[in-house]
């Protein structure tokens, strides 16, 4: 009864009860977002392939699309308390059933069901509140409702890598269940049972009828577009930033959050713009202002341009949002149908955007162009819009409509074929002749080019995807900072038991024992005691950290093929060849399935096979273009360099450059070069003299050189004078 009574409303403002129902939603979006954030990690873990992954996700979106205009519909005939309270006891109920089995189908069943649960209660919920708000206030509302989803979409990572630390699933179903619980209670105690949200006051139309309401198929066209570009955003934005400034990761993530703490602080004013200015307008020109910022990013080269990209896309979604919503709203009458279709078209943007977006770096090896022309989709998309708002509602047909959109996705496809047919690699490598069989995809943190010789090429796309899984596969348990991988559990259980790991992962651990013995510990895999840490290269680590790094403590067990690190603290790092493996594994996987020639390369870093030989550019560690360009063959080419990750401090008054590449003996950057590139039989050995050499300098790393056949270097000094090797090739005449 007291339920019954407080959901009628009484003593509550429509206003009040508006904001409750956007707390409901937050704290329903918060739940969902901490659950989604351990699944991938959990997969990583039991070595489920990434094309499941994906298709998990992708799962997720397509229920929410495919529920919303339902949920939408039968709102407007039911009311939306019994839809909304349904939805949160499914929230709540479905995580029991994780509780009892946590078979990876059965999480993904939850999560499939999660996202049926969320395509109910976002656009119910936003339906009632437009029911409960009068149409000059809207905007204001929705504002703060986009404002607390986009904060419950930034805190739900944090708690999940808070809860999920030791790769324990119960307290993440415990507070999903929580936030579900607490969704409920405010959905029964905010929403009055007599609440329609067929009963809005305005009478511009009678719904959200597609094939009469041209505005409302322009505007659906234009959020579409728009989560369009959130979706790729999301997805590759980090991928651009490391790319394009090799900062460190504390900046990347930085800038990479602009755009959402922008957007949080400005949608309640931009919701106050929505109520007193034109929305079609307003729609317009924010989406159109974040879409030409996306498209511009790509271009975009240093750290201020980024922040300023960053702050033009917040005040775009700042501007968009409230003013779109607000819009659909007025529309007519039924708002569950309206707001049902409003995020079927939103929930449609992040199946497709990322899919396309993929389908891009996949097509050209580089993330600027497809981002470019993600922007260009979403800028064209809210054209139909702006035309429709120039000519006045109804004087645009659907007939103009249908020629205009053809005519887009026309201009689309031309500006694809004309950026492709010029453009340029940005990679450090290239082949000697024209002709190969050119394949991209994302890995660590960087584009992987895989260029293919004398491959069929209708076999080729299966052999490079076979070794992209390869790459996915290692990435994952090689990664130290991956509480799931292997070397994330050894790091987690040091201190307290051995830890069994694959073979893979066991053999990469003895070779790089090897190169720590050979080294003397200047090359040494537990300085993950320090580098685990974030931001760990701006400051010198603590002493106490000394006694922690010494890979002679590592306790390796052939029988039973585990690894323990006896200290609690202790922790590996094979970032220092790792990737090297990874472009070896990779190459050897396109070998096997009898591709003749091939080179693969991330970030600089290659491995290349074959009759053939290949160009290989060294970049200038202190500018934009190359010191030069050598030839190899059979090879594996890797580079170190204060360059990639690296922050400016103060020290007794001097500015100082702080970079990744730690001296185990001084815990603090090295400081005898500046960059070395090494040509080895495999990018394995390449990848960790790179790293040793480095720390070394050319006179005791000649020294080191000499245990190592078929191997040479070329390190870059302070002074940007260049030391090279015996059997170093010589740059080739340009």
């Amino acid at each position: 009864m007291l339920f019954e009574k407080m959901g009628r409303g009484e003593g509550a403002t429509p206003l009040r009860m508006a904001y409750s129902l956007a707390g409901a939603v937050f704290l329903s979006t918060l739940g969902v977002g901490v659950f989604a954030f351990a699944i991938p990690l959990l997969a990583v873990h039991d070595g489920i392939s990434g094309l499941l992954l994906g298709a998990t996700f992708s799962g997720y979106f397509l229920a929410k699309l495919v529920i919303s205009p339902v949920a939408g519909q039968l709102s407007d005939r039911t009311g939306p308390r019994p839809l909304l309270a349904g939805a949160a006891v499914a929230g709540m109920l479905v995580p029991l059933v994780a509780l009892a089995s946590q078979r990876h189908e059965v999480l993904y069943g939850v999560q499939f069901c999660l996202g049926l649960s969320s395509g109910v209660v976002k656009p119910v919920a936003t339906a009632s509140i437009a029911a409960l708000v009068p149409e000059h206030k809207r905007g204001r509302v929705f504002g703060m409702c986009n404002a607390l989803y986009n904060a419950a979409f930034f805190f739900g990572p944090l708690l999940g890598g808070l809860l999920f630390y030791d790769r324990n699933l119960v307290p993440v179903l415990a507070f999903l269940t929580a936030c579900m619980t607490a969704s409920l209670v405010v959905v029964l105690v905010a929403t009055p049972s007599d609440l329609s949200t067929a009963s809005a006051t305005s009478r511009r139309g009678e719904g959200l009828g597609l094939g009469k309401n041209t505005q409302a198929g322009t505007l659906l066209l234009a959020v579409f577009g728009r989560t369009v570009c959130t979706a790729c955003l999301v997805a590759f934005y980090p991928a651009l930033l490391s790319g394009s400034l090799h900062g460190p990761a504390w900046l990347v993530g930085m800038l990479f959050a602009i755009p959402s703490l922008v957007a949080c602080l400005g949608l309640p004013l931009g919701g106050r713009w929505a109520d007193k200015g034109n929305r079609e307008t307003l729609t317009v020109v924010g989406m159109a202002l974040s879409a030409t910022s996306l498209a511009l990013a790509g271009r975009v080269e240093t750290a201020p341009g980024f922040v300023l990209v960053g702050v033009l896309l917040g005040i775009g979604s700042s501007i968009s949002f409230p003013a779109a919503m607000s819009l659909a709203s007025s529309l007519g009458r039924q708002q569950g149908r309206i707001m049902g279709w409003f995020h079927a078209a939103a929930n449609a943007g992040f199946v497709i955007g990322p899919l396309l977006c993929g389908l891009l770096v996949r097509r050209y090896g580089e993330i600027p162009l497809p981002m470019a022309v993600m922007g260009l989709v979403g800028l064209v998309s809210t054209l139909p819009l702006g035309m429709a708002r120039i000519l006045g509602r109804g004087v645009l047909s659907w007939r103009s409509f249908a020629s205009a959109a053809f005519a887009f996705g026309l201009l689309v496809v031309g500006f694809i074929c004309f950026q492709g047919g010029g453009m340029q690699r940005t990679s450090q490598a290239s082949p000697m002749s024209d002709g190969p069989l050119e394949f991209a995809g994302l890995a660590m943190g960087n584009v992987i080019h895989m260029n293919l010789f004398g491959a069929d090429s209708e076999q080729a796309g299966e052999d490079s995807q076979a070794a992209f899984q390869t790459i996915s596969r290692l990435e994952a348990e090689f990664g130290h900072r991956n509480p799931a991988g292997a070397v994330g559990r050894v790091n987690l259980a040091a201190g307290k038991s051995p830890e069994p790991v694959g073979k893979p992962v066991f053999e990469l651990i003895k070779r790089a024992l090897d190169i720590c013995r050979a080294s003397s510990g200047v090359f040494d895999i537990t300085i993950g005691a320090v580098t685990v840490l974030p931001y760990y290269y701006q400051e010198k680590a603590e002493q106490e950290k000394a006694a922690l790094i010494d890979y002679r403590k590592v306790v390796l067990d052939e029988d039973k093929r585990t690894v323990f690190l006896p200290e609690q603290g202790m922790a590996l790092d094979l970032g220092g060849l790792a990737k090297g493996t990874v472009l070896d594994a990779a190459a050897e996987t396109l070998q096997q399935r009898g591709v003749p020639a091939a080179l693969v390369e991330a970030g600089g870093d290659l491995y290349c096979y074959g009759d053939r030989q290949w160009k290989v550019g060294i970049q200038d560690p202190r500018g934009d273009g190359l010191l030069g360009i050598i030839s190899v063959v059979n090879a594996g080419v890797c580079g170190s360099g204060d360059y990639y990750q690296y922050a400016f401090t103060e020290e007794d008054g001097v500015t100082k450059r702080k970079h990744h590449i730690l001296d185990p003996t001084l815990l603090d950057s090295a400081g005898k070069s500046i960059a070395v590139t090494v040509i080895a039989p495999s990018a394995e050995l390449a990848d960790a003299l790179a790293t040793t050499l480095f720390i070394l300098g050319p006179q005791e790393g000649q020294i080191l050189l000499t245990h190592y056949d078929h191997c040479a270097a070329l390190w870059v000094l302070p002074d940007r004078s260049l030391v090279a090797s015996e059997g170093f090739p010589p740059f080739l005449e340009q």
